[in-house]
């Protein structure tokens, strides 16, 4: 019954709460990019100011692209010497 109860006693649920660090960054690139301040931000393309908000996705999807071309000329590679 004790070992029961400090387990539940030692497992916590972590809740996060607040803007993760990626959104900051595309608040601020959005507010330069819309004119606040006169920087050179202003003539980025649109691609380079969302890219905190989908570059995490696409540098997944391209390691798993270049994973799986691999494994598949590994594979290719198998079925040749066999």
């Amino acid at each position: 019954m004790t070992s029961t109860k400090m387990r539940k006693m030692s497992e916590k649920t972590i809740i996060k709460k607040g803007i993760s660090g990626t959104t900051i960054l595309f608040i601020v690139l959005f507010l330069l990019k819309v004119g606040i301040g006169n920087t050179s931000v202003q003539d980025w393309s649109w691609w380079l100011i969302t890219l905190p908000l989908w570059g995490g996705l696409a540098l997944f999807l391209g390691i798993l692209i270049i994973v799986l071309v691999v494994l598949g000329i590994i594979g290719l590679i198998a079925i040749i010497v066999d």
